[in-house]
């Protein structure tokens, strides 16, 4: 069987003239020199991939190397192999999704037409966490794929591989989506190397604890995006467990990443000098319960009709059961008269995610913590 022009070709593609090979497009934003960010929203979905309408185009076994972030804790960015006749299902190969369980793990699957039905093997990403970059590598070899993150091992498929062009199969092109307006996608580069070739060395690319935002509206420049997402709080969570397990202290999770802590770290780093605020101290006694913090809140509202942060309720030394909004001490925090909206009939269940998504980006916009 004869080879596709294109099927051994090595290809690179760092954005930062085109969009390189890679010409179906649709809604994605190309104003950050060197990145194309793909960001969801109700309307419509973001995409990119190269084209493709015959087995023999596209890519076929080798390496294959993604330096991505995806961002969000459902399903809605991937990092796509698809088949090159365009035609679903078929050979797929992804590099990572996020799974729908609502705890952000990424995972990567290999996809094959089951008799004219869509089949897959999945492989979680352990300890690959979302919100920052990472270099993403599938080797795609006769009967075997590899897949390594950052140069670590994650995960060998061998059974149900697909073939490439050359060996019966067809081969893949590269291409990436997000449909959910709660997660984006950012790519940095890809390359394609044949087998036989040296791959190139993977470097970790250099972590951003930082959220990406997933709805802006006219980005200005990459570090001010005009819209924050909401935080990753699992991951912000995970962080703030690693940092006691090492260390024995309990860390507000800002004060752990300006201290650019790195998980493993036996030792505590010296805390940063500036900045702290009553609102965010460095060293808590123990983690929060936010049991009883939910709890409180909402026993308050209950009895007042009125929402206040837990800090300022415990300042007033209230007793869950009273009935009338007790008087602030002196210096305290003056309870709000109502609410913005007069409630007239019973309150549905509190959305937590909702108040700590608003309650972020109410410090994000002004430094302090309220909702």
């Amino acid at each position: 069987m004869p080879t596709a022009p294109n099927t051994y070709q090595p290809l690179f593609e760092s954005f930062e003239n085109s969009v390189g090979p890679l010409t179906e497009s649709w809604g994605v934003d190309y104003s950050t020199f060197g990145e194309v960010r793909f960001y969801g929203n109700q309307y419509s979905t973001a995409g990119m991939k190269e084209p493709g309408a015959d087995p023999s185009i596209g890519h076929g076994y080798g390496t294959y190397t993604v330096t991505a972030m995806l961002s969000g804790n459902m399903p809605g960015s991937a990092i796509i192999l698809w088949p090159g006749d365009n035609n679903y299902p078929g050979p797929e190969i992804n590099l990572a999704e996020i799974a729908p369980d609502g705890t952000g793990r990424q995972y990567a699957t290999v996809h094959w037409n089951d008799n004219g039905t869509n089949n897959q093997h999945v492989r979680f990403l352990e300890g690959v966490q979302g919100n920052m970059f990472h270099t993403y590598q599938a080797v795609w070899e006769p009967n075997q794929i590899t897949f390594y993150v950052d140069g670590e091992l994650e995960a060998i498929v061998n059974d149900n591989v697909p073939a490439d062009y050359d060996h019966g199969g067809q081969n893949v092109v590269f291409a990436f989506l997000n449909n959910n307006e709660n997660t984006s996608l950012i790519v940095r580069d890809l390359s394609y190397v044949p087998p036989g070739t040296i791959p190139p060395v993977i470097t970790p690319t250099p972590v951003n604890n930082q959220p990406d935002p997933t709805t802006p509206t006219t980005p200005t420049t990459p570090t001010t995006p005009t819209t924050p997402a909401a935080p990753d709080w699992g991951a912000m969570a995970a962080l703030v467990n690693q940092y006691h397990d090492a260390t024995g202290q309990w860390v507000d999770y800002d004060s752990i990443v300006a201290m650019n802590w790195t998980p493993g770290t036996p030792t505590t780093p010296t805390t940063p000098t500036t900045p702290t605020t009553p609102t965010t101290p460095t060293t808590p006694s123990a983690a929060p319960d936010w049991g009883t913090i939910g709890a409180t809140v909402s026993a308050y509202h209950d009895a007042t009709g009125q929402w206040l942060d837990y800090d300022s309720i415990v300042a007033m030394n209230w007793t869950p059961g009273t009935t009338t909004t007790p008087t602030p001490p002196t210096g305290g925090t003056t309870p709000v008269t109502s609410d913005p909206t007069p409630v007239t009939t019973p309150d549905a269940p509190v959305d937590w995610n909702a108040l700590a998504a608003q309650a972020q980006a109410n410090y994000d916009a002004t430094g302090q913590w309220f909702i």
